[in-house]
């Protein structure tokens, strides 16, 4: 099963689907219309880890969770959890995953995520300690487009999750970080 988004909410007809779909060597079984799922991010604080524990709580998460789109956990314990589905159920099961692994998070929020995203990472030279990782996830914050940061001190990288692709992104993000004396090593369009 494909699932095929449009931007702008622009609509593709069955044929010019099914010319495309054929193109890539598939066959088309069955075509339905539908609005793409509703997606709900968690976001939520928790003690910060080191990377080995930070990699084994994200790893639980997805464990547990069935339908996460993304999962993300960073240096500074910023949690970020994406499902579809019920948002009370998804904000139940991220709580009880959390539980079961004795974690208690903080400044729990929920918000609607949208429709496209894309997924950036940013190799980023001089987060040396936590005060620059912290000013790091900010300014990359307030950065148009984006709509999550995870920053993490032990690759020196950031996650930046936005509303949709972004041409301009990497102009933006260069020129803001540079302006405070960060260094941006890589930039990259990550495949989800």
């Amino acid at each position: 099963m494909a699932t095929v988004t449009m931007e702008n909410d622009e609509v593709l007809a069955e044929r010019e689907t099914s010319q495309v779909i054929q193109k890539a060597g598939y066959k088309v079984v069955s075509f339905a219309r539908g609005e793409p799922p509703n997606r709900t991010a968690y976001l939520f604080r928790v003690s910060q880890f080191e990377p080995a524990g930070r990699a084994s709580l994200e790893n639980g998460l997805r464990k547990d969770l069935e339908g996460e789109d993304k999962v993300a956990v960073d240096s500074l314990g910023r949690g970020t959890v994406v499902m579809r589905g019920d948002a009370a159920a998804g904000q139940e099961a991220v709580s009880a995953s959390l539980k079961k692994r004795g974690i208690a998070a903080e400044s729990f929020e929920t918000k609607t995520w949208p429709k496209l995203d894309a997924t950036y990472v940013v190799a980023v030279s001089g987060m040396d300690d936590v005060v620059e990782t912290r000013t790091v996830a900010d300014l990359l914050a307030s950065v148009a487009k984006v709509v999550a940061v995870h920053v993490y001190q032990d690759t020196g990288t950031a996650t930046l999750w936005l509303k949709e692709p972004c041409d301009a992104l990497e102009a933006n993000v260069r020129a803001t970080l540079t302006a405070a004396d960060f260094t941006v090593s890589g930039f990259e369009l990550k495949a989800d």
